[in-house]
C-alpha cells in the first residue's frame, strides 16, 4: 500500500513521463528512548567540551532556477524524512546522560 505523498509523487513523475522508482517498504520499529552509540557519545562529549562549537555542522545553500513545484518538493521531502530515522531523531539529556528519541512521524 502506498501513502498519499507517494501517490502524489508518482502522479507528478508520470505527468512528466518519468517512471517512479519503488523502494522497499520500511516499517518503523518501536524506538522510544535509546542510548547513544559510541560515536554519538563522542560527538556529544565534544559538543559539551566545546560549548556548542559548530565544527561538525556543514551548511549549504542552493539556488534553484525555473519554476518550483512546491507540492512535489513537499511530497519528496516528506518521503525522505519518513524513510530516514536520523532526520526524525532528537537528542536530550536526562540526569546528565544523553539519550536519543526517534519520532515515529514528523510534520514537514
Amino acid at each position: 500500500m502506498t501513502s498519499a505523498p507517494e501517490q502524489l509523487l508518482a502522479a507528478l513523475l508520470a505527468k512528466r513521463g518519468i517512471a517512479a522508482a519503488t523502494a522497499p517498504t520500511i516499517q518503523p520499529g518501536e524506538r522510544g528512548d535509546l542510548p547513544l552509540s559510541p560515536a554519538q557519545q563522542r560527538l556529544w562529549f565534544l559538543d559539551r567540551l566545546g560549548h556548542g562549537d559548530s565544527t561538525y555542522l556543514v551548511s549549504t545553500a542552493l539556488r534553484l532556477g525555473g519554476p518550483l513545484d512546491v507540492a512535489a518538493l513537499e511530497a519528496a521531502w516528506r518521503h525522505v524524512v519518513g524513510r530516514h530515522e536520523p532526520l526524525r531523531t532528537a537528542f536530550t539529556e536526562h540526569g546528565g546522560v544523553p539519550r536519543q528519541t526517534v519520532a515515529p512521524h514528523v510534520a514537514v
